[in-house]
């Protein structure tokens, strides 16, 4: 054979040697278990409304529609399957390093149908599975409890969930080829209600069913409704959306649920290990939250807790004792005790602050949020929004200042004794204090000549008091002398005689003028003759 044609041969057949070396090294199939390895087994529990088996376009659809519960062990309805295909979860490492994010496959024949398996992944390392939240439906949240499929066909290893319910975790300890745990993927909102008579009111309820809400309540002034994120956090409302459900003058306070028929807090509506819901809705029969309710509607009523705020005034403790309560008033919220009334004017609670009680060398100087008086001052004029403890604060009494000056005025004029204050002061009360000083006039009459003394008395607000003395002289009125009095007489008589005087003098010179004309005619005669 020429050597051209059996290279050409062992150029054909190097190959041919090559891959049957290869195929030789293959090793068959294995179980995950046989390679050392482990599965995710999440096995979903859906809530989906139950007439159309589907998942809830909006939490608003949940309202009035009757939802059901499925456990995906074989497969589930086309609508479901095709949204559940579509979740993904975080595969995590021990030290906390995504691993990768994936929408694993559902369905094992050797298992369950409706399960999604996760991995393969080599055993003898921790892993932690979380859902991305991106891929849950809208309105939607999830949490993961550890609850065993049951399944009879071979040893698990259960994964350990979260203390937040939010994460399932595989030890690298465990030593199965199954890892498996529970998903939960639910709708619920939280309407926050106005009062108790709009909680237990809120929905039309017929045969123990929700078919609404009631349409005689407003959204947003008389409840508000928000829906669980997909965090599984509980949306608060916002401090606008409280005020406007708030009556005037009331104080808003935390919102709370009834349950076993008590109130308890907001913070209890969530998750919690092993058990796949919130709460057990059907405890109690306030009829607020009961079974029926929240199957037909898929909302928790919580009520706000709201209330005038009062103001509880202490007395001053003594050392080492806890303060003993004074008096107490309510002041509506946003308002102070000097204006203490709604809107309407004529809705009005009392507005005087109650007095302190008086405490021997000292003087109150204010009331104060604490009983040291480090605190802010609280007074009429105070705006309350909650309840306040307000304790008195005393400083060392300083006595009141009172002068007077004397006065000197004669028997029958008109003296203000008060006007004889020149100073009435306290350093604790005011510096104008005139109106508040005692006269004690004694026997002063200031019609009588005389020497008095007029007694003057301040106290102060916490009772000590100041005396001061006036000097009163009441000098005897002038006295007019008799000759005086008659020459004046007489001189006024001589004025007084005016008419008497002038009818002589008329008289006078009537004659006066009668003798010259007859003087006058006599000489007339005389040279005519």
């Amino acid at each position: 054979m020429r050597k051209s044609i059996k290279r050409a041969i062992s150029l054909l057949i190097a190959p041919l040697v090559f891959l049957g070396m290869m195929v030789t090294n293959i090793v068959p199939p294995q179980s995950a278990s046989a390679q050392g390895q482990v599965r995710i087994e999440i096995l979903p529990e859906i809530f989906i409304n139950e007439q159309t088996e589907a998942f809830f376009d909006s939490p608003q659809q949940a309202i009035g529609a009757k939802r059901t519960l499925n456990v995906y062990g074989g497969a589930p309805q086309a609508k479901v399957l095709e949204t559940w295909k579509n979740i993904a979860f975080q595969v995590y490492d021990g030290d906390g390093n995504l691993i990768e994010t994936t929408k694993g496959t559902v369905g094992d024949p050797a298992r369950w149908g409706g399960a999604k398996y996760l991995g393969p992944y080599p055993q003898g390392k921790t892993y932690t599975v979380k859902v991305d939240n991106s891929t849950v439906p809208e309105g939607y949240h999830s949490w993961f409890t550890a609850e065993t499929s049951g399944y009879p066909g071979g040893a698990t290893d259960m994964m350990t969930v979260g203390s937040d319910n939010y994460s399932a975790t595989n030890p690298k300890e465990n030593v199965n080829s199954i890892a498996e745990t529970r998903f939960h993927l639910d709708i619920a909102s939280v309407a926050y209600a106005k009062n108790t008579d709009v909680a237990k009111d809120l929905f039309v309820v017929e045969n123990d069913k929700v078919t609404g809400i009631n349409t005689k309540y407003t959204e947003g002034t008389d409840y508000v409704i928000k829906t669980v994120a997909k965090d599984g956090t509980v949306p608060q409302p916002t401090q606008a959306e409280v005020a406007n459900l708030t009556d005037e003058g009331n104080m808003p306070a935390n919102f709370y649920f009834m349950y076993k028929d008590q109130k308890s807090s907001l913070q209890n509506i969530r998750a919690r290990k092993g058990n796949f819901s919130y709460l057990k809705w059907w405890e109690g029969n306030d009829g607020v939250n009961t079974f029926e309710k929240f199957k037909s509607s898929s909302v928790f009523v919580t009520t706000l807790n709201q209330r005038v705020p009062e103001v509880t005034f202490y007395k001053a403790a003594n050392e080492g004792a806890e303060p003993e309560a004074l008096a107490s008033m309510q002041v509506y919220y946003g308002h102070s005790a000097a204006q203490n009334c709604l809107s309407d004017g004529t809705t009005c609670l009392p507005k005087e602050l109650p007095a302190a009680p008086a405490k021997a060398g000292y003087a109150f100087k204010e009331w104060n949020t604490k009983a040291d008086g480090s605190g802010d001052v609280f007074d009429a004029d105070t705006v309350v929004k909650g309840d306040l403890a307000v304790y008195p604060i005393y400083v060392v009494n300083t006595p009141p200042v009172l002068e007077v000056k004397d006065a000197t005025i004669t028997a029958g004029e008109q003296l203000d004794l008060r006007s004889l204050i020149t100073k009435a002061a306290d350093e604790q009360d005011g510096a104008n204090l005139a109106d508040k000083v005692v006269i004690e006039q004694g026997d002063f009459d200031s019609s009588k000549a005389g020497a008095y003394e007029v007694k003057f008395t301040l106290a102060d607000s916490n009772g000590e008091t100041v005396t001061a003395i006036a000097k009163i002289t009441v000098k005897e009125a002038p006295q007019t002398k008799p000759t005086e009095q008659k020459k004046t007489t007489v001189k006024k008589s001589k004025r007084n005689l005016p008419a008497t005087g002038s009818a002589g003098s008329g008289l006078f010179e009537v004659a006066f003028a009668c003798g010259l004309a007859s003087i006058a005619i006599s000489r007339l005669v005389k040279r005519n003759s």
